[in-house]
């Protein structure tokens, strides 16, 4: 696969595994989860996916710059940014200190005020890793704001944090007095 068909193919797991897999006849387990040879068969159904193999599905996995997708005993699921009613959990962890944030600076102002809300998503997501906090807040804007989450004291007073991968953290919520501006 060249790079336009794994960018292709990462955008219709996204699709499926963390917003519409009813759409396309799967039902994902309580933890996210499809066997992956479903998830095959359903997507060689779709126009354009009909050559369309476990491979592949391996390739972009391997590939990807922002890990999104796990394959597991057979099964596969996005590891975070799920807007199904299916609740998906993670481990509850003890945060670094710091946390970042990268969003678009529109937000800005809307954040300061409410705080981080997973909006149409189950969880808000943070990372360790100021490379991948820019990434994630250039998806929106060309030049991102990162925050600061003070997640240590967010934790201390009852906040609780959980980890999707290494370096991806996530709350339900987190309150305005623990977000700065780190520029």
């Amino acid at each position: 696969m060249d790079e336009t068909q794994r960018t292709r193919l990462s955008k219709m797991l996204a699709l499926v595994l963390r917003h519409r897999a009813g759409d396309f006849g799967l039902r994902l387990d309580a933890e996210g989860f499809v066997p992956a040879d479903e998830l095959v068969a359903a997507l060689r159904r779709q126009r354009g996916w009909a050559s369309l193999t476990l491979a592949d599905l391996e390739e972009v996995i391997a590939t990807q710059q922002k890990r999104r997708y796990e394959i597991v005993d057979g099964d596969i699921r996005a590891i975070y940014g799920h807007s199904l009613d299916a609740e998906v959990s993670y481990p509850q962890v003890q945060p670094p200190a710091l946390l970042l944030h990268g969003t678009a600076r529109r937000f800005v102002a809307a954040i300061a005020a409410q705080g981080l809300r997973p909006m149409n998503r189950q969880y808000v997501h943070m990372t360790d890793d100021l490379a991948l906090a820019a990434l994630t807040g250039r998806r929106r804007d060309p030049e991102p704001t990162i925050l600061r989450i003070r997640a240590a004291a967010a934790h201390a007073d009852g906040l609780a944090f959980y980890q999707a991968d290494s370096g991806v953290f996530l709350a339900r919520a987190v309150p305005p007095q623990y977000i700065e501006p780190a520029d």
